[in-house]
């Protein structure tokens, strides 16, 4: 579904990357439990499969504009880390066909 998602922007031209936000199953489970409102453990447990499964298709999906970022450290603050390999991507060129044509096309009106 989420792939899904990501050709139907392209197809509009967008340029599309992925976040994802890793942690172990044990890390999953331990904030799991720590929250008002949990799941149940079941769910958290084939929640987290599913993804990890999952890992290898989005990489090749996005082919280098996915950032993979490791939230296993409760005191750490993944945020600045996401923060500057965000920028990153947002600093690279526009690749999706359709969009460089449009980028084109209003450059080539604004010097007439």
């Amino acid at each position: 579904r989420l792939m899904d998602q990501a050709r139907g922007l392209e197809e509009l031209g967008y340029d599309t990357h992925m976040i994802f936000v890793n942690t172990s199953l044990d890390v999953a489970l331990q904030r799991n439990a720590e929250r008002a409102r949990s799941v149940p453990e079941e769910i958290v447990v084939k929640s987290w499969k599913d993804v990890q499964a999952n890992i290898g298709k989005f990489n090749n999906f996005f082919k280098g504009r996915m950032v993979i970022v490791d939230n296993n450290d409760h005191n750490d603050n993944p945020f600045t880390e996401v923060w500057k390999r965000v920028q990153g991507l947002l600093r690279k060129k526009v690749t999706n066909t359709r969009a460089t044509n449009w980028i084109a096309s209003e450059l080539a009106m604004k010097k007439r």
